[in-house]
């Protein structure tokens, strides 16, 4: 599964500006770059909304996370069934 991290450029190296847990050395990763501009604001305030979120969940593993995410859904889902 991917993830999308906010970064900085810094003399010419990509530098995350958050905390990361990176694959084992060596993983191929593919990284797509799009400039954080005043086009983005949606990002840095979503961003700034789901900071709670991160730092509750930053001990977490991905697996954990990805298990919660497909409950959430699985709920949601369930419950707008039973109202429609």
């Amino acid at each position: 599964m991917g993830k999308l991290i906010k970064a900085r450029i810094r003399e010419g190296r990509i530098e995350p500006t958050e905390s990361v847990q990176l694959p084992p050395e060596g993983t191929e990763v593919l990284v797509s770059l799009e400039e954080a501009d005043r086009a983005n604001e949606w990002y840095r305030e979503l961003h700034a909304l789901f900071a709670p979120v991160r730092a509750e969940l930053a001990a977490e593993s991905e697996e954990a996370i990805d298990e919660r995410i497909a409950r959430a859904v699985k709920t949601t889902r369930t419950r707008k069934r039973g109202k429609t």
